[in-house]
């Protein structure tokens, strides 16, 4: 599948200031994909996944184990400052793991965050349409 420029839906990324992220993930099943092509179970087992949900005034972050166990949970400020509190954490928890970034930017509220992070890190941005489908399979169901 293409996109309007001919690119394929995998070259395309969002900008963020004139960035360009690693990858942006567009369909749950490109997700998958992506990983298996990507990453081998190995390479998985080598890395430390942390979700930013980003708001206008504070970022909050979720560090996980390859395993999906909850590492550190740190809200942080809009400011350099504050992003460099949050990849000091990173650092200290990591250890020998590589860290990887998923922002779900909502109307460009992280992309501060997002250019301070990709000059040091792997950065994806999740598009939140896909972390709202995931929340909604995941809601518990009433009877």
């Amino acid at each position: 599948e293409q996109i309007a420029d001919g690119r394929s839906l995998w070259e395309h990324d969002s900008r963020i200031l004139g960035l360009q992220p690693t990858c942006t993930l567009t369909l749950e099943s490109e997700i998958t994909s992506f990983n298996k092509r990507e990453m081998t179970t190995q390479e998985k087992q080598r890395c430390m996944w942390i979700g930013i949900d980003v708001h206008k005034d504070t970022h909050t972050a979720v560090g996980l184990s390859p395993f999906g166990e909850k590492l550190f949970e740190i809200t942080v400020g809009n400011y350099k400052k504050d992003f460099e509190v949050l990849t000091e954490k990173v650092k200290e928890i990591s250890g020998a793991l590589s860290p990887y970034f998923g922002l779900e930017d909502v109307r460009g509220y992280g992309e501060r965050l997002a250019e301070f992070l990709y000059e040091k890190y792997p950065v994806y941005h999740v598009p939140s349409i896909l972390v709202d489908r995931q929340r909604k399979r995941n809601a518990p169901r009433e009877k």
